[in-house]
């Protein structure tokens, strides 16, 4: 019988160090996503707590998480084209303040409100006035526009007095502030404005969410432009699902694709007019290199520190709805506007 040679084993020293290398790396694979979500959470959440504007206590948010009102701050973006501010006032009456009329200044690029300040005796008070003045040179803070009343009648959806553009913005820092955790599954919702418990969701929910704190069901939307193009949405003679279509990103992207304006999708601050990039704004990517949108965020007030907007998002499995820099862990696909209708 011929003999059968043997394949020299390694050094027991060296059989070690090999296995002890694969472990090494298996324990860095299982618990990157979890010590980077604890990075970006940790780094990531202190400008909106130390340098965001709240809204003025005459205001009220009506929508989502209104326990986190108080703590909602958004971030003023830094790399507007500061010429193409400018500020509006308008008068509410609060229940707060003895039901007397009120002054509020907004903050404006183009027709989108970024923040909201009071106005005390004709005038804001020196802090506010000092964070303005800091933002723009182009500011002029004792004369300001009076906001038209058709303004508010179209871009108040719930008419709380906190415009769309703020109001999504400020919804979108709630969904981060109340960190719900991934989670898939279907669950059947109530309709209209049925949601999942606020301790989980997925990417798409902090869409839902910071729309429906605007006063926009997407939901409700959704299904009936479903019901509406069931063949748009590749429902291939299937009656729309109100429990769970509108959280699956291939069927957002069908909606935004046909009403909304897409908008440039590489970031560059030298941007302007509506090309610009403005917090609250949609964006849709592709995370799984399938060459089509498989997640979906929002543009948040504050820069990242690879010099990109940080994007609201509830990422995978292991994270929590926070904002993140994703420049270079996602493609950029379309981006999105509430206001730009085609």
């Amino acid at each position: 019988m011929k003999e059968i040679s043997k394949v020299p084993s390694k050094p027991k020293e060296q059989q070690v160090h090999s296995r002890m290398g694969i472990f090494t790396v298996l324990i860095l694979v299982i618990a990157a996503p979890f010590l980077l979500n604890h990075y970006v959470i940790e780094v990531q959440s202190k400008p909106w707590q130390a340098d965001g504007v709240s809204l003025p206590r005459l205001l009220t948010d009506e929508g989502i998480f209104n326990d986190l009102n108080v703590q909602a701050k958004v971030g003023i973006p830094v790399w507007l084209d500061s010429k193409l501010l400018s500020l509006r006032t308008w008068e509410i009456t609060s229940d707060k303040v003895d039901e007397k009329m009120n002054t509020i200044v907004g903050l404006f690029y183009q027709n989108s409100l970024l923040a909201s300040f009071p106005v005390i005796d004709g005038k804001l008070n020196l802090s506010d006035a000092d964070l303005l003045s800091q933002r723009s040179t182009h500011l002029d803070l004792v004369h300001s526009t009076t906001l038209s009343e058709q303004y508010a009648q179209n871009y108040d959806r719930d008419h709380d007095g906190v415009f769309d553009h703020l109001d999504i913005h400020l919804g979108a820092v709630k969904t981060a502030l109340n960190g719900a955790e991934y989670q898939e599954g279907y669950e059947r919702l109530t309709y209209p404005m049925g949601d999942v418990s606020r301790k989980i969701g997925v990417c798409t929910d902090v869409v839902v969410r910071a729309f429906r704190n605007a006063g926009w069901d997407l939901q409700e939307i959704m299904y009936k432009d479903m019901k509406a193009r069931p063949k748009a949405y590749g429902l291939r003679g299937k009656k729309p699902n109100r429990h769970i279509d509108h959280r699956r990103v291939r069927r957002l992207i069908v909606y935004f694709k046909k009403y909304y304006k897409a908008l440039p999708i590489t970031f560059d601050p030298k941007q302007s007019g509506d090309q610009a990039w403005l917090p609250g704004d949609i964006i849709f990517m592709d995370t799984l290199n399938k060459g089509r949108p498989t997640h979906v965020g929002l543009v948040s007030g504050i820069l990242g520190s690879d010099g990109e907007p940080l994007i609201i998002n509830n990422w995978t499995y292991g994270y929590k709805t926070s904002a993140m820099s994703l420049k270079y862990a996602a493609d950029y696909m379309f981006r999105f506007r509430l206001s730009l209708k085609k």
